[in-house]
């Protein structure tokens, strides 16, 4: 998965001061930046209108499934296609949450990186 410029910023700054990063490290400093960015978004009106949004497209579906005709060759599919747009809304929602929880606690390796750069104790941050 491609890093938020602000995190790929970041890790780049980390590796040029010295610090080798692991993939999780890699991954956490991503999600962390994610939800810096999605914390500020989801207080907006337009936040609630998108989730709304996509939440319609799950709501058409399954109305789509239950007006078929029991039998109908299509059930198969509409079933598909509804059960998947309430996966991906599910998801969705878990994700940013997920980031933004991620966001409320500073991950290790950017306290290390900067304890590198300012000389403070990580400790400290």
């Amino acid at each position: 998965m491609p890093r938020t410029d602000s995190a790929e910023a970041l890790v780049d700054h980390l590796e040029r001061a010295g610090l080798e990063l692991s993939p999780e490290e890699r991954a956490e400093i991503d999600l962390h930046q994610k939800g810096r960015a999605l914390a500020q978004k989801v207080n907006f009106p337009g936040w609630q209108v998108a989730l709304e949004m996509l939440q319609s497209y799950v709501l058409k579906a399954t109305e789509v499934l239950v007006n078929m005709t029991p039998g109908d060759p299509a059930v198969p599919t509409a079933q598909a296609a509804a059960s998947a747009a309430s996966q991906i809304y599910s998801k969705f929602v878990q994700d940013v949450q997920a980031a933004i929880s991620a966001s409320e606690q500073t991950p290790e390796v950017l306290k290390r990186g900067y304890k590198r750069f300012v000389g403070a104790p990580p400790e400290s941050l």
